[in-house]
């Protein structure tokens, strides 16, 4: 969804919503390397089958751990950005 804001025929700003997918993986620590690494594989296959279903263009995944995140980028094409990240959340 895109917004403009126009005053006096000059654009003064400009905001785009745009929908897109957390990764979020889960792994049990005290499993075997070889079958962490083959969970990790298969539940980034789903994910990205996932968001072709739906239209989605963007994954964005929130790592704590710089090796983790060096890991994934590696693997999967994520590119590791350097900025502040911003999450709102919806009041109960």
């Amino acid at each position: 969804m895109d917004a403009v804001v126009v005053e006096n025929e000059q654009i003064i700003g400009y905001g785009q919503v745009k929908l897109f997918a957390e990764a979020m993986l889960i792994l049990d620590l005290s499993a075997s390397r070889k079958q962490r690494v083959e969970a990790i594989k298969l539940l980034m296959a789903e994910a990205f089958r996932g968001c072709d279903q739906a239209g989605i263009h963007q994954v964005y995944a929130f790592i704590k751990d710089p090796a983790f995140a060096t890991l994934i980028s590696k693997h999967f094409g994520f590119e590791i950005v350097d900025k502040g990240e911003l999450l709102l959340r919806e009041e109960v």
